[in-house]
């Protein structure tokens, strides 16, 4: 995940999903689970109601994270692409020669 210092800039949109109503919601993306290049999770803080940690689980039919909880359906709403480091970014990628003369 990129290094993102202000909390305004780990603000998502997710999606809630109850009897049928949609509404979109807030939320403050905390941690970003990949595997290689494919997605896995994210842990999310709802903006709104102090406390609520959701773990959303990537679904590669709908391209979207998400979870059921309590009968209501959470899917993500944003492009997680935005938030992966780049290779070349962290520096821990480098190819680096050996140290054997």
């Amino acid at each position: 995940m990129k290094n993102i210092k202000s909390l305004e800039d780990r603000i998502i949109n997710i999606v809630r999903t109850s009897d049928g109503v949609r509404s979109s919601e807030e939320a403050e993306l905390r941690h970003l689970d990949m595997n290689g290049t494919e997605p896995r999770m994210i842990k999310v803080v709802l903006a709104k109601q102090f406390g609520v940690q959701l773990d959303l689980v990537w679904d590669d039919s709908i391209q979207a994270f998400t979870t059921d909880i309590g009968g209501m359906t959470w899917t993500s709403d944003f492009d997680y692409k935005d938030y992966v480091a780049t290779p070349w970014e962290s520096g821990k990628y480098y190819v680096r020669s050996s140290r054997r003369k």
